[in-house]
């Protein structure tokens, strides 16, 4: 087969020129610049061991997802490595009733209560320090985010069964993209995992129950400085 080298030089020039233009672009826009950065996100939040409170409770009790949402704040330090600070809020996991129960078996004078009645209410308060490592490839940047801190756990008991507040340390795992929309505005997409240390005393027996460990996928907008 004849290649017509002067055809082909010709359009090597131009795919090298349209490469140089992209870099010249991207360095303009410089998206992946050092600086401060703050965002706000809504987040889904999947309880992850229902399975196992049921289990734990002879299929008594579950708890139900819900929604919350974060803020985060950070520096940009490298093109690849940002420090940041996420403050989540988990509202509204409930434990629940899988089947009728007589709760004066638990606690004298309390009554029976049908399929589906709320037990407890639990509001998690989450602050994570983070490292988010980044792959600037210009407009969209992959990211992995690795984080720990400590969790407020508040319990709104209907019927005194377990109460009380309590603190746990909080480990967080996420992965997600940075898009770029402006220079300035970005909108980040990110499925991250909370795990705490926090333990729920089983208002069905004398174990515990390992609460608040959810999945949570999120997006939100972050502003640029």
């Amino acid at each position: 087969m004849h290649v017509d080298t002067r055809k082909l030089s010709t359009l090597m020039g131009f795919v090298i020129v349209l490469a140089g233009a992209a870099g010249a672009a991207s360095a303009a826009d410089d998206f992946d610049r050092r600086g401060w950065y703050l965002g706000a996100g809504v987040a889904a939040q999947y309880y992850l061991l229902t399975d196992d409170v049921e289990s734990n409770t002879n299929e008594l009790l579950t708890v139900s997802d819900t929604v919350g949402f974060n803020v985060r704040g950070g520096y940009r330090a490298f093109s690849w490595l940002a420090a940041e600070v996420i403050y989540e809020y988990a509202p509204g996991f409930v434990l629940e009733t899988k089947q009728p129960i007589d709760l004066s078996t638990i606690e004298p004078g309390l009554p029976t209560v049908p399929k589906g009645t709320e037990l407890l209410e639990l509001n998690g308060h989450t602050v994570t320090a983070n490292a988010k490592l980044l792959l600037p490839i210009w407009r969209v940047q992959p990211y992995l985010n690795l984080g720990v801190g400590v969790s407020y756990i508040t319990l709104d008991d209907k019927y005194g069964l377990v109460g009380g507040s309590e603190a746990a340390i909080a480990g967080r795992i996420g992965v997600g993209g940075d898009i770029y929309i402006t220079k300035h505005l970005l909108l980040f997409l990110e499925v991250s995992g909370l795990l705490t240390s926090f333990d729920l005393a089983n208002p069905t027996a004398t174990d515990n129950l390992s609460l608040l460990y959810y999945l949570s996928p999120q997006g939100g907008l972050q502003w640029r400085f």
